[in-house]
C-alpha cells in the first residue's frame, strides 16, 4: 500500500537525501510505499491563486498548493493507510517571522488564520477525499527557528538568507541578548513556534468532531536548544562567512536547479542555494519520524 505525504519543510525534508527524509523513516517502519507530493516553499493555498508551473522540490517555491494536490490525486484514496501532511508557515512566510519590523499582535492574527483555520479547511478537503475510516490523517507541528539558545554571530546572515534583511543602518557586530533587534526576531520565532503548536492542534481536534480521532496532531520533542545555531542544533544553519555556505546533504543539488529557475533573480538565487536554512537536518527529521510513529502507535 502507499503512503502519502504533502506539504513542505517536515514532510518534504528540505536538504536531506531521500534516506534520510522523515516521510522516508515514517513509510520504512511502517513497512509502506512513500508517494511524495511535498515540496520546499507550498502553502496550504486558500487564498492563493496558483500557476501551473512546477519546479523540482528542492527550489522554494508555493505552487502548487496542498489544496490544488488533493483532489487530483490520481490512485485509488480508499486504499491509502496514512497522509501525512503540515503546513501554515509558508503562507504565514518565513520572511514575516524573522522580520524584526513584525507587529507581534499582526503576526498572531496570521498564526490563527493560516494554522488554525486554513488547516482546519485543509484537514476537511482531505477526510473528504481520502474517506475511508482507516485512513490516518497526521499533522506535525512547526519549530522554534532561533531562540535564546542560538548563537548570534551568523543570525544577519541567516535573516538575510530567508529573505528578510536586517537593514545596512544597523551593525550586525551588536546582535546578542538584549539587543531589540535579536530580541524582537527570537520573539517572532518562538511566538510561532508557541502559537502555530496550539492552533494546529485545535485545527485537529475540532476536525475529529463527530467523527473520530481520524486525524492527529504530533508534536514533535523540540526545544530551545535545538533552534539554529544552538548547542543541540536539530535545523541547518548557514555555515561561516565569508561563504555561509549551506549546511546540508543536498547542496550541490540544488545549486544547479536554483541557477536555473532563478537565472535573472540575484536574491532569489542566493537564497535558494540556502534553502535548507531552517528546517530539520538528519536528526531532526529523524526526532520527528519517531514523534510520528509513536502516534500511529509503532
Amino acid at each position: 500500500m502507499i503512503s502519502l505525504f504533502w506539504a513542505t519543510r517536515v514532510t518534504w525534508g528540505q536538504g536531506l537525501l531521500a534516506a534520510n527524509k522523515t516521510a522516508t523513516l515514517v513509510a520504512n517502519r511502517l513497512g509502506l510505499q512513500p508517494q511524495m507530493f511535498a515540496h520546499s516553499g507550498a502553502v496550504i493555498g486558500r487564498k492563493a491563486t496558483c500557476a501551473a508551473t512546477t519546479f523540482p522540490g528542492e527550489v522554494p517555491e508555493s505552487c502548487p498548493s496542498i489544496l490544488q494536490q488533493i483532489p487530483v490525486y490520481a490512485g485509488d484514496p480508499l486504499s491509502v493507510p496514512v497522509v501525512l501532511l503540515n503546513g501554515g508557515i509558508n503562507d504565514v512566510d518565513f520572511r514575516t517571522i524573522v522580520s524584526p519590523f513584525t507587529d507581534s499582535k499582526d503576526l498572531a492574527s496570521d498564526i490563527q488564520q493560516y494554522c488554525y483555520s486554513d488547516m482546519g479547511f485543509l484537514l476537511e478537503q482531505v477526510k473528504a477525499r481520502f474517506s475511508n475510516s482507516a485512513t490516518k490523517i497526521v499533522v506535525t507541528s512547526d519549530l522554534p527557528i532561533l531562540s535564546s539558545a542560538s548563537k548570534f554571530d551568523l543570525l544577519p546572515a541567516f535573516v538575510e538568507f530567508l529573505g528578510a534583511p536586517i537593514p545596512r543602518f544597523l551593525d550586525p557586530n551588536v546582535f546578542g541578548p538584549g539587543d531589540l533587534i535579536t530580541d524582537k526576531i527570537i520573539a517572532n520565532c518562538i511566538q510561532f513556534w508557541n502559537q502555530s503548536t496550539q492552533e494546529l492542534q485545535k485545527a485537529v481536534n475540532d476536525v475529529n468532531i463527530g467523527t473520530g480521532p481520524r486525524c492527529f496532531f504530533v508534536n514533535a520533542p523540540f526545544t530551545v536548544n535545538n533552534s539554529v545555531f544552538a548547542p543541540s542544533a536539530w535545523l541547518f544553519g548557514v555555515g561561516p562567512a565569508p561563504d555561509f555556505a549551506a549546511q546540508d546533504e543536498v547542496a550541490n543539488i540544488r545549486a544547479p536547479q536554483c541557477d536555473i529557475v532563478f537565472a535573472n533573480d540575484f536574491v532569489n538565487r542566493e537564497q535558494c542555494y540556502r534553502a535548507s536554512a531552517g528546517h530539520p537536518n538528519i536528526t531532526g527529521a529523524q526526532q520527528f519520524a519517531q514523534a510520528i510513529l509513536a502516534s500511529l502507535g509503532r
